[in-house]
C-alpha cells in the first residue's frame, strides 16, 4: 500500500548522546517516514552530529540545551522531496514544504510557548501564506487543547485562553480539522500526564487541511519512550517505497545461549550420522572417534552441507528468539498503552506502570548493545566515515531510480501492476 507515516513526540530532551541514540531507534522501530520532534535540547552545536547519527534528511530549529528545539527527520527511504524550509529563532517552529508523487504539502511542527502567546499561531498564518500549497498538516506539542471538556483531567482552568482562540480561528480560516477528534468525537484520550497532583491532558495533536482528511488511514497514541509525553501517529494514503531484506549475517551473541550452543551440537552429531558410510550404526555414531568417521561424501561437501544446515537452523533459531523479545516488547507497549488512560486510579497503578516502563527500558537497552556492536563491526570492516557515506548515498538514490508508475500524454498515471495486467488480458 502507498503509504505516508507522519510521527510526533516530545522528547524531552535529547542532548544526551546515550538517550538520543536510543530514542531515536526506538522511534525507527515505529517504521514512519517522517518524525516531528519537539523539545529536543539542541543547539548549533549539535546540528552536525545529528546529521551524521540520522540515516536520513535532517532538519533542526536549535534551542539551547536545556530548552526548546524542534526537529523534523525524514527517512532515508521516504519517497518525499523538500522545497523550501522555515525555522522561528527560538526553537519552537520549523516548516517545510514537502512533495510526494501527487501532492504538495506544508509541514509545520511547533513546540507551542507555555505562555499565552497567540502571536505565536498568528505567525503559523504567515508562514502557510508564504508556501501556498494546497494542503498542510500542523503537528506537535501545541500546549493548549482544542476542547477543555474532552481533552483535560483534573484541570480546573482553561490554560492559555488567547493563544486557544487564535487556533481556533486559524482552524476556521484554514479549513483545518483535528484528525483524532475526527475519529474519535467522544474519546477521552490524553498524551501527557503528571503523577502528583494526577493531571492529564492531550496537548499533541495533528491538524491538516480538509483535502487531506480522505486520504488518513490511521491515527494512533501510544505510550511514549522516556519522556512523559504519548506517541501520535497519522499514516495517509501517498507514495511510498518499500524495500526488501538485507543480507543476513551469524549473530555471535548466539553462543552465549545453552539453547542454542546444545542445538548446534545435536545437528553436528545429525549430520555426521546422516552422512557417515552404511556399516556405521547411526544410533551408536556418537561413541566413534570423529577422525575415524568416513562419510559417502567428500570431506569439502560434508563441510558444506554441515555450514548449510547450521545456518538454517541459526536463521530459524534467531527469527524465533528475535520473534519472542519482539512480542515481549510488543506486549509492554501494548500493556502501558491500556493501562495509561488509568494513571490517576492509583497508586499501585502508577507503580505498576513504572515497573513496566523499566523492563522495556531494559530490552531496548540489549537492543541498544546489539547496535554499538554491530557499528563497530562496520566500522572494522568498511572503515570509518567513506564507506557509510556512499553507502547511503547510494540507498537514497534507490528510490529515484525506481520506475513505479508513468505518465501518459493526457496525464493519466498508471503503475506498472497496472500496465502488466492490461497486457495480460489482451
Amino acid at each position: 500500500m502507498n503509504e505516508l507515516k507522519i510521527v510526533s513526540l516530545n522528547c524531552r530532551g535529547l542532548n544526551n548522546s546515550n538517550k538520543r541514540r536510543d530514542a531515536l531507534d526506538y522511534l525507527g522501530k515505529t517504521k514512519g517516514d517522517i518524525y516531528c520532534l519537539q523539545d529536543v535540547h539542541w543547539n548549533e552545536r549539535l546540528k552536525e552530529s545529528i546529521s551524521l547519527e540520522w540515516n536520513g534528511s535532517c532538519y533542526i530549529s536549535p534551542g539551547t540545551s536545556n530548552s526548546r528545539g524542534v526537529a523534523i527527520l525524514i527517512s532515508a527511504e521516504a519517497n518525499v522531496t523538500v522545497d523550501k524550509i522555515h525555522c522561528d529563532s527560538d526553537g519552537n517552529l520549523i516548516a517545510l514544504v514537502i512533495k510526494t508523487l501527487t501532492y504538495c504539502i506544508s509541514l509545520v511542527v511547533i513546540y507551542g510557548p507555555n505562555d499565552d502567546t497567540p502571536d505565536f499561531f498568528k505567525n503559523i498564518l504567515t508562514i502557510l501564506e508564504d508556501f501556498g500549497t494546497p494542503h498542510c498538516i500542523i503537528v506537535g506539542d501545541w500546549n493548549l487543547v482544542i476542547d477543555p471538556s474532552l481533552d483535560t483531567f483534573n484541570y480546573l482552568h482553561v490554560n492559555n485562553p488567547r493563544a486557544r482562540q487564535m487556533v481556533l480561528n486559524m482552524q476556521r480560516e484554514l479549513n483545518l480539522y483535528d484528525v483524532w477528534r475526527v475519529l474519535h468525537p467522544d474519546d477521552r484520550h490524553y498524551t501527557w500526564r503528571q503523577r502528583n497532583p494526577v493531571k492529564q491532558v492531550q496537548l499533541d495533536f495533528f491538524l491538516v487541511s480538509s483535502g487531506l482528511l480522505n486520504t488518513v488511514l490511521k491515527l494512533s497514541i501510544s505510550s511514549g519512550y522516556r519522556t512523559d509525553h504519548s506517541l501520535i501517529s497519522t499514516t495517509f494514503n501517498l507514495r511510498n517505497i518499500k524495500v526488501g531484506r538485507g543480507v543476513w549475517k551469524f549473530n555471535n551473541s548466539l553462543l552465549d545461549d545453552d539453547h542454542y550452543v546444545k542445538m548446534v551440537k545435536d545437528l553436528i552429531t545429525e549430520t555426521v550420522g546422516h552422512y557417515a558410510c552404511f556399516p556405521y550404526v547411526r544410533s551408536n555414531i556418537c561413541n566413534i572417534a570423529k577422525s575415524e568417521i568416513q562419510f559417502v561424501i567428500s570431506d569439502q561437501l560434508f563441510f558444506e552441507m554441515l555450514l548449510c544446515n547450521i545456518r538454517g537452523r541459526s536463521v530459524s533459531f534467531s527469527s524465533y528468539k528475535k520473534r519472542s523479545e519482539n512480542n515481549r516488547e510488543k506486549y509492554l507497549i501494548n500493556e502501558l498503552d491500556r493501562i495509561d488512560p488509568c494513571y490517576h486510579e492509583s497508586e499501585d497503578t502508577r507503580t505498576y506502570i513504572d515497573q513496566l516502563n523499566h523492563e522495556l527500558e531494559v530490552i531496548r537497552d540489549k537492543k541498544l548493545q546489539g547496535c554499538l556492536v554491530r557499528a563497530r563491526a562496520d566500522w572494522v570492516e568498511h572503515g570509518e566515515k567513506p564507506p557509510k557515506f556512499f553507502l547511503n548515498l547510494e540507498k537514497r538514490n534507490y528510490v529515484s531510480k525506481i520506475i513505479n508508475h508513468l505518465e501518459a500524454p493526457i496525464s493519466k498515471i498508471s503503475t506498472i501492476r497496472m500496465i502488466y495486467r492490461r497486457k495480460l488480458l489482451q
